[in-house]
């Protein structure tokens, strides 16, 4: 007589793991299901560095709202106004309706913040303050909004092209340089700053770097006398001009090694990498 034999009792288990698996490599191979939640996100952005950090990472049909002050790309501008970056509107930020709002530790008041968390929202914080602290700021904006893998991508990218700039610039000798981020008020930039960091990075020593605060208040004197063999300024009217009235006697007025950065090194956001990069390549023709 033929015996009845039941399914082997661990048939289910292999059929659960075939299905997991036939989905994981569904998801693996079709990565615009993964994003589903990240592609329907309302996202407001508090701070310009912010939102070009948004644009990068290929989100910015989420913005539903940014401040005044962010103008990169130009493409931001167009995006509704939530106000300024130190001031925003409350009420304008809830009309926007976000799942998520992101503020920056450094230049969004804490009042903001808690006025938001009262009212529920969602916040993310970024809180890098230092160009080395960039990439995992990034990571983190990624894993929160559902674009991990391109934010990862985008980490590693400037973990590496960091530590090309630093092997570059070992190859050169240390020269004395001031950044000057305003000229009226004489506004430099100063130890504890990004800019001062990336100064270090490119083998520059800065002549501020022993003064109080990130951005002190200078004198135009106190420069004629340190006479920095470089001078570095971020774009803005009339400054250059300005600079070679005051500093015309000066080295790096007599040598043409003034140099117009642009408002890049400004924002602590990917661009900044872009920036200390062609730097590097003025500062080759230095000797």
């Amino acid at each position: 007589m033929m015996k009845n034999f039941s399914r082997p009792r661990f048939f289910p288990s292999i059929k659960k793991t075939v299905v997991v698996c036939l989905v994981l490599l569904f998801v693996l191979s079709h990565p615009q299901a993964s994003s589903c939640a990240a592609s329907s996100m309302r996202i407001v952005s508090l701070a310009p560095n912010i939102t070009e950090i948004i644009y990068a990472l290929s989100l910015d049909a989420n913005l539903v709202g940014v401040t005044s002050f962010c103008d990169f790309p130009p493409q931001a501008k167009s995006k509704p106004s939530v106000g300024g970056f130190s001031n925003p509107s409350i009420e304008a930020v809830l009309r926007a309706k976000p799942d998520v709002v992101l503020m920056a530790s450094e230049g969004n008041p804490l009042a903001t913040y808690r006025k938001l968390q009262n009212l529920g929202l969602k916040i993310h914080i970024f809180n890098a303050m230092t160009i080395k602290e960039l990439p995992a700021a990034i990571e983190d904006i990624g894993n929160s909004l559902g674009a991990t893998q391109r934010a990862r991508d985008m980490a590693a990218s400037i973990r590496a092209r960091i530590g090309v700039i630093e092997s570059k610039a070992r190859m050169r000798r240390k020269a004395t340089a001031v950044f000057i981020v305003q000229t009226e008020p004489l506004i430099v930039a100063g130890s504890g700053s990004h800019i001062d960091e990336a100064m270090k990075m490119l083998n520059l020593v800065n002549i501020a770097d022993k003064t109080a605060g990130k951005y002190p208040k200078f004198s135009w004197e106190e420069i004629a006398k340190r006479d920095p063999k470089i001078i570095l300024i971020a774009s803005h009217q009339d400054g250059m001009a300005r600079i070679k009235k005051k500093l015309s006697y000066s080295r790096a007025i007599r040598n043409s090694y003034v140099l117009d950065v642009g408002e890049r090194f400004m924002r602590l956001s990917p661009r900044i990498i872009d920036a200390i990069e062609d730097l590097e390549k003025s500062l080759q023709k230095i000797r």
